[in-house]
């Protein structure tokens, strides 16, 4: 009988780190691969407006059945495999293979048709980016500005907008465009459309492949 892919040992001298510790490195591996062995399903997926409050409020309504693992992708192609030789179960290399760049891994135990169907649909509204594109013109009209407190003045006026204190109430000394529709956001004015709670992306994920990690299924979802 073949000896079992799930009892290899994997070197860890030759794997890329900067301050995480071997042991460390060692644990992240036998976590990871213990979450195969208690999944059905693992999916690749990259992120579209990634924001740390959006990935944890995703990671809360997926709890009670499933685990995202999001960064590390070089140590997380190690406890997986590189290759079919050293691959921890059958056709891991493959998901390997798709971690490069902004992405993370989804294990569960959610049927796969239901996974694929939460996230064709999952969009939610988030502020836009440094760099992204306006979806639409935004222009603010000279007077009180009310949804900001007196303290919030000095970081107004640093993002250039033209504020001031009257009688304690930020007021906006003259009309403002923020952005016109198409314009590519700079530092400042992404920061002030967060600042006045104008969301101009979306967060959703996109799943590129998928391992049934009991039979070794794999399926390109991008092929």
């Amino acid at each position: 009988m073949p000896k079992s892919k799930r009892e290899k040992v994997v070197t860890l001298a030759k794997t890329a780190g900067r301050t995480v510790d071997r042991a460390a490195k060692a644990a992240f591996i036998t976590s990871l691969r213990a979450h195969v062995d208690a999944h059905t399903n693992l999916y690749v997926f990259s992120v579209a407006n990634s924001r740390n409050a959006q990935l944890k409020a995703l990671r809360a309504t997926w709890k009670a059945d499933s685990r995202f693992f999001f960064g590390r992708n070089a140590l997380a192609s190690v406890a997986l495999g590189r290759s079919a030789a050293d691959e921890y179960a059958d056709n891991l290399h493959l998901v390997s293979r798709r971690l490069v760049g902004d992405v993370g891994l989804l294990f569960t135990n959610r049927p796969d048709a239901d996974v694929r169907a939460f996230f064709a649909t999952y969009v939610k509204p988030d502020f836009a980016r440094t760099g992204a594109a306006a979806t639409s013109r935004v222009a603010l009209d000279a007077g009180p500005l009310p949804q900001f407190v007196a303290s919030q003045e000095p970081a107004l006026r640093a993002l250039g907008l033209p504020v001031s204190l009257v009688r304690g109430v930020v007021t906006l000394m003259g009309d403002f465009v923020v952005c016109e529709a198409g314009d590519t956001l700079a530092a400042p004015r992404a920061k002030l459309l967060e600042m006045l709670g104008i969301a101009m992306a979306d967060f959703r994920v996109d799943l590129l492949c998928h391992l049934a990690t009991k039979d070794g299924k794999f399926t390109d979802l991008k092929a």
